[in-house]
């Protein structure tokens, strides 16, 4: 009984990585307009490369992709080209593609005074920002 526990236990983790090391090379060629929902560009996407998809309609129904063409390239590359800009993370796990909201954690209040975090490009937080109509002045602190 012990050994057809271990060879289940291996066989699931080869299995298991077996699937993620093929989405590492997986290519695929795929585009479309800017503009375009983004679940109608999901479900595109997941019907074409063979992958089933995750995500509440509800978090990500008013979402729009900006134009994306993506030609013989990982299938991961294209996917984050796909929800570049967008509030939302997603994760490859196998033939699943989970797709998460995330909010920007910005709110604006009663008095018209947005109030949030800023970060640069790679999400470190900048301290000591201030924004005036179109300037800004932020050090890296």
């Amino acid at each position: 009984m012990k050994s057809l526990k271990c060879g289940l236990t291996v066989a699931a983790i080869f299995f298991t990585v077996a699937a993620e090391a093929q989405e590492l090379v997986q290519k695929v060629s795929f585009s479309v307009p800017g503009g375009k929902p983004l679940i109608e560009a999901l479900e595109e996407f997941a019907g074409k490369t063979g992958m089933r998809l995750a995500y509440s309609k509800a978090d990500i129904k008013e979402l729009k992709v900006k134009g994306v063409k993506c030609d013989n390239v990982p299938l991961n590359s294209c996917l984050k080209d796909l929800t570049n800009g967008l509030p939302v993370v997603y994760r490859l796990r196998g033939d699943l593609i989970s797709i998460k909201y995330e909010s920007s954690g910005v709110s604006v209040m009663g008095n018209g005074k947005i109030s949030g975090k800023i970060v640069d490009e790679i999400g470190n937080p900048l301290t000591e920002c201030r924004s005036k109509r179109s300037r800004k002045k932020c050090s890296d602190g």
